[in-house]
């Protein structure tokens, strides 16, 4: 079974993944973590986009990439195709070993077509405000460049379009969690789904 966990910037994606973690271990065989290999995919092909964005390092990087809107589509433009290719090597050699339980969080499950890998799909979403505070305080950014990167990610991921989407064409359940709240309530909504 695969269970794609997907949502906005900031909305507390790996906190359920870790809420899963705690519920499906030892049946849980692997967690695919889409940002995490997505570091690794740029650090292994940062050359190539050094060379295309003249760039020196990931901090450059970052701040060029989230600097204006064209940029960022053309980074991932560049990025994505490479990154889903790899993750759905992953799953499938993940399937075909017959592995028990895999969580794949990945905030653009559908922009990277794996929500048909999915058996079951977390939806996770919180308050943009919340989101904004989380930003500042996990990356130590300012409030404008928090509500850039979620102005960005919505733009090309439209995340409420997808929603009405999945209700006529996924055959996967989809669980929809607002993480609004603290900790002890996210469990609960995730133990309840």
């Amino acid at each position: 079974m695969i269970i794609g966990i997907y949502g906005p910037i900031a909305s507390g994606k790996d906190e359920v993944v870790k809420i899963l973690y705690e519920i499906l271990n030892p049946d849980l065989s692997l967690i695919i973590d889409a940002d995490k290999f997505g570091k690794f995919v740029v650090e292994n092909n940062f050359n190539r986009i050094s060379d295309i964005f003249k760039v020196k390092n990931l901090y450059e990087l970052s701040n060029l990439v989230f600097s204006d809107f064209s940029t960022f589509i053309k980074y991932n433009n560049f990025i994505h195709p490479i990154l889903s290719s790899r993750l759905r090597i992953i799953l499938e050699n993940q399937i075909l070993k017959g592995e028990k339980i895999i969580l794949l969080n990945c905030a653009l499950l559908f922009r990277f077509k794996l929500e048909f890998f999915c058996d079951k799909i977390f939806y996770i979403d919180a308050e943009k405000e919340l989101k904004i505070e989380r930003l500042i305080k996990r990356n130590k950014i300012t409030k404008e460049e928090a509500e850039k990167r979620i102005d960005f990610q919505d733009r090309i991921e439209n995340y409420k379009k997808i929603q009405e989407i999945c209700k006529f064409h996924i055959s996967s359940k989809i669980y929809s969690i607002k993480n609004n709240e603290n900790i002890e309530v996210l469990k609960e909504k995730v133990k309840k789904a």
